[in-house]
């Protein structure tokens, strides 16, 4: 073997190792030819599907990610079963009414339409939502007394505040997020008690959490990070309405009290444009959101507005001359009007109607 390579060498004028590099750098220019053409194809090819791509990876995450459920809209309202408790809380000159208010921090006016609906207008959720504790409970119980009012607030209060927490537990769980701030999940459970367009903040919150973590895996991303950067991109909106600022710089300032990820404060801060993403994470988050809101079945009215706005229809027709009954159909867009004939006569309904 040894003279065989030995009169190869001669022949050829080439040593062994010279002949074993001339042959590995001739594959290599070889395979490096075929990984540009290779390469080039390939970035040809995603330049063409890519919106394709995009749209498949969007569909997908939409339909792997949110599910629609029946929607817990906020209750701005209470409607009392009878007049009696009507007339326990406006005896005395609204006595025990106005003990509610200056507890909770809300304004409780009863309906022009509906005597016994009545109103709690606050900016705060959260005080709405002890306002309504507060009424369902002294409804139950009838201990509508100024010291059963003391005592119903400071119950409405301690769940009400019990249930932030365990709201944003369950929110963390769903999503498996680990390590976050107990102070910081407490604000998480606030955005249970918002909406935006009709769209609970928090379903939408942990929405584009889901859609991000998808995406993220789909990309070979960290899919726990997109996902709590997801979770967390609209924290601002938890409070305010408590301190001025945009929902997105409160967010921002946040998360960086409580020592979250540069990704995670960076999602925040560009979800809406107003700073420059820095990594794709962040991209993926601006994306989702725009998804949850977008897609179809994610915003909608809730039943208290839309009776609401029927019956405010039905108001101004009625108020009408001439109008004896009135009813808004086909969600508001048309009404249905039932003329007096005593008062109007065909030729009057025709001009005037």
């Amino acid at each position: 073997m040894s003279q065989r390579a030995s009169l190869l060498e001669n022949q050829s004028q080439t040593s062994k190792s010279e002949a074993r590099e001339s042959i590995i750098n001739a594959a290599k220019n070889e395979l490096s030819r075929e990984k540009d053409v290779e390469v080039r194809y390939q970035n040809e090819e995603i330049r063409a599907n890519a919106k394709k791509i995009a749209n498949d990876l969007i569909i997908d995450s939409i339909q792997r990610g949110p599910k629609d459920e029946p929607r817990n809209h906020i209750d701005k309202s209470i409607l009392l079963p009878n007049g009696d408790i009507k007339l326990k809380l406006i005896m005395h000159d609204e006595q025990c009414l106005r003990i509610i208010e200056s507890l909770t921090g809300t304004d409780l006016i009863f309906d022009e339409r509906d005597p016994l609906l009545l109103q709690i207008a606050t900016h705060d959720p959260i005080r709405r939502e002890i306002a309504r504790n507060v009424l369902e409970k002294l409804i139950i119980s009838r201990q509508i007394t100024p010291n059963g009012i003391e005592k119903q607030v400071s119950i409405s209060t301690q769940d009400v505040h019990n249930e932030l927490r365990a709201v944003g537990e369950h929110a963390a769980r769903i999503l498996n997020l680990k390590h976050i701030n107990p102070d910081l999940l407490k604000i998480l459970g606030k955005l249970k008690f918002r909406t935006s367009y009709g769209q609970n903040v928090l379903s939408h919150s942990i929405e584009v959490a889901q859609i991000s973590g998808i995406l993220a895996s789909e990309l070979g991303l960290n899919v726990s990070l997109a996902r709590r950067a997801g979770l967390f991109h609209d924290i601002g909106k938890a409070i305010d309405h408590e301190i001025d600022g945009t929902h997105v710089e409160l967010g921002v300032d946040l998360t960086t009290a409580f020592n979250e990820d540069a990704v995670v404060i960076n999602a925040i801060a560009s979800h809406h444009g107003d700073v420059e993403p820095t990594n794709l994470i962040s991209k993926l988050v601006a994306t989702a959101d725009a998804i949850s809101g977008a897609r179809p079945g994610a915003r909608s009215e809730s039943v208290e507005e839309y009776v609401n706005r029927l019956k405010s229809l039905e108001h101004i027709a009625n108020e009408q001359s001439g109008v004896k009954e009135s009813y808004a159909i086909q969600a508001g867009r048309e009404i249905r009007i039932i003329l007096n004939p005593e008062l109007v006569d065909d030729n009057q309904s025709k001009k005037n109607y």
